[in-house]
Protein backbone atom coordinates (compact mmCIF):
# COMPACT_ATOMS: atom_id res chain seq x y z
CA UNK A 1 0.00 0.00 0.00
CA UNK A 2 1.77 3.41 -0.97
CA UNK A 3 0.40 5.40 2.25
CA UNK A 4 -1.15 9.17 1.31
CA UNK A 5 -1.48 10.20 5.12
CA UNK A 6 -1.32 8.15 8.61
CA UNK A 7 -3.27 8.43 11.94
CA UNK A 8 -0.38 8.46 15.17
CA UNK A 9 -1.71 6.27 17.70
CA UNK A 10 1.65 5.17 18.99
CA UNK A 11 1.18 7.58 21.82
CA UNK A 12 4.88 9.15 21.36
CA UNK A 13 6.45 11.30 18.77
CA UNK A 14 10.09 11.65 18.13
CA UNK A 15 10.41 15.58 18.52
CA UNK A 16 9.47 16.00 21.72
CA UNK A 17 12.38 17.42 24.49
CA UNK A 18 14.82 19.94 23.04
CA UNK A 19 14.90 20.74 19.83
CA UNK A 20 17.98 20.90 17.86
CA UNK A 21 16.85 24.40 15.18
CA UNK A 22 19.68 23.14 12.67
CA UNK A 23 17.75 19.84 12.29
CA UNK A 24 14.40 21.50 11.53
CA UNK A 25 11.53 23.63 13.54
CA UNK A 26 10.04 23.54 16.83
CA UNK A 27 6.42 22.73 15.31
CA UNK A 28 6.68 21.30 12.12
CA UNK A 29 3.88 21.08 9.85
CA UNK A 30 2.82 17.39 8.93
CA UNK A 31 -0.41 17.79 6.99
CA UNK A 32 1.18 16.48 4.10
CA UNK A 33 3.56 14.42 5.40
CA UNK A 34 3.87 12.45 2.47
CA UNK A 35 5.23 13.76 -0.85
CA UNK A 36 2.75 14.04 -4.11
CA UNK A 37 4.88 13.66 -6.89
CA UNK A 38 6.68 10.33 -5.03
CA UNK A 39 3.31 9.21 -4.70
CA UNK A 40 2.44 9.75 -8.14
CA UNK A 41 5.44 8.56 -9.78
CA UNK A 42 5.05 5.18 -7.71
CA UNK A 43 1.99 4.54 -9.08
CA UNK A 44 3.08 4.87 -13.00
CA UNK A 45 5.86 2.53 -12.03
CA UNK A 46 3.43 0.19 -10.16
CA UNK A 47 0.46 0.11 -12.98
CA UNK A 48 3.53 0.13 -15.52
CA UNK A 49 4.94 -3.49 -13.61
CA UNK A 50 1.20 -4.70 -13.40
CA UNK A 51 1.89 -5.09 -9.66
CA UNK A 52 -1.45 -4.79 -7.55
CA UNK A 53 -1.38 -2.19 -4.72
CA UNK A 54 -3.83 0.13 -2.83
CA UNK A 55 -3.47 3.87 -1.54
CA UNK A 56 -4.86 4.50 1.80
CA UNK A 57 -4.69 5.78 5.46
CA UNK A 58 -1.91 4.14 7.72
CA UNK A 59 -2.56 3.56 11.65
CA UNK A 60 0.42 3.30 13.50
CA UNK A 61 0.25 1.52 16.77
CA UNK A 62 3.03 0.58 19.65
CA UNK A 63 3.93 -3.15 19.42
CA UNK A 64 4.97 -5.44 19.78
CA UNK A 65 1.62 -7.39 19.83
CA UNK A 66 -0.98 -7.48 16.43
CA UNK A 67 -4.51 -5.61 17.17
CA UNK A 68 -7.42 -6.94 18.96
CA UNK A 69 -10.51 -7.25 17.06
CA UNK A 70 -12.04 -4.47 18.47
CA UNK A 71 -9.49 -2.33 17.87
CA UNK A 72 -9.00 -3.43 14.31
CA UNK A 73 -12.77 -2.30 13.96
CA UNK A 74 -11.93 1.36 15.58
CA UNK A 75 -9.61 1.85 13.17
CA UNK A 76 -11.64 1.27 10.41
CA UNK A 77 -14.22 3.39 11.44
CA UNK A 78 -11.33 6.10 12.37
CA UNK A 79 -10.28 6.01 8.58
CA UNK A 80 -7.91 3.46 8.66
CA UNK A 81 -6.79 1.15 5.65
CA UNK A 82 -3.74 -0.02 7.10
CA UNK A 83 -2.28 -1.25 11.11
CA UNK A 84 1.32 -1.05 11.50
CA UNK A 85 4.14 -0.55 14.63
CA UNK A 86 6.09 1.37 12.33
CA UNK A 87 6.55 4.37 10.26
CA UNK A 88 4.85 7.01 11.47
CA UNK A 89 7.16 8.22 13.82
CA UNK A 90 10.22 7.81 10.83
CA UNK A 91 7.86 9.73 8.97
CA UNK A 92 7.25 12.96 11.66
CA UNK A 93 11.23 12.80 12.24
CA UNK A 94 11.79 13.32 7.95
CA UNK A 95 9.04 15.77 7.79
CA UNK A 96 11.18 17.74 10.82
CA UNK A 97 14.26 17.23 8.70
CA UNK A 98 12.69 18.62 5.64
CA UNK A 99 13.03 15.58 3.75
CA UNK A 100 10.45 14.42 1.21
CA UNK A 101 8.82 10.89 2.31
CA UNK A 102 7.40 8.01 0.19
CA UNK A 103 5.50 5.77 2.92
CA UNK A 104 5.42 2.39 1.72
CA UNK A 105 3.35 -0.89 3.70
CA UNK A 106 3.78 -4.15 3.29
CA UNK A 107 0.27 -5.57 3.55
CA UNK A 108 0.83 -9.17 5.22
CA UNK A 109 -3.05 -10.15 6.76
CA UNK A 110 -6.35 -9.54 6.31
CA UNK A 111 -7.23 -7.87 9.58
CA UNK A 112 -11.31 -7.03 9.68
CA UNK A 113 -12.00 -7.74 13.52
CA UNK A 114 -15.06 -9.43 12.11
CA UNK A 115 -16.72 -12.32 13.45
CA UNK A 116 -14.82 -14.36 10.95
CA UNK A 117 -11.62 -12.98 11.81
CA UNK A 118 -9.15 -16.02 11.61
CA UNK A 119 -6.14 -16.34 14.24
CA UNK A 120 -3.19 -14.15 12.49
CA UNK A 121 -0.06 -16.72 11.63
CA UNK A 122 3.26 -15.39 12.40
CA UNK A 123 4.66 -17.53 9.76
CA UNK A 124 2.19 -16.17 7.00
CA UNK A 125 2.74 -12.80 8.02
CA UNK A 126 6.45 -13.01 7.38
CA UNK A 127 5.68 -15.08 3.67
CA UNK A 128 3.70 -12.76 3.07
CA UNK A 129 6.23 -9.52 3.94
CA UNK A 130 8.60 -11.71 1.95
CA UNK A 131 6.94 -11.42 -0.84
CA UNK A 132 5.63 -7.76 -0.81
CA UNK A 133 9.22 -6.98 -0.07
CA UNK A 134 10.65 -7.97 -3.36
CA UNK A 135 7.82 -5.93 -5.04
CA UNK A 136 8.68 -2.96 -2.97
CA UNK A 137 12.36 -3.53 -4.02
CA UNK A 138 11.65 -4.15 -7.51
CA UNK A 139 9.53 -0.70 -7.08
CA UNK A 140 12.21 1.23 -5.36
CA UNK A 141 14.84 0.48 -7.74
CA UNK A 142 13.18 1.96 -10.54
CA UNK A 143 11.89 5.17 -8.63
CA UNK A 144 15.80 5.87 -7.95
CA UNK A 145 16.38 5.19 -11.59
CA UNK A 146 13.71 7.55 -13.00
Amino acid sequence: MLIKDHLNFIGENPLIGHNNDSLGPRFPDISMAYDDHLLIKSTEILKKKRIEFKTGIYVGIKGPSLETSAERRFFRLAGGDAVGMSTVLETIAAVHAGLKVLGISAITNSATGGPEQEPDSMEDILRHANVAGKKILGLLEDLILE
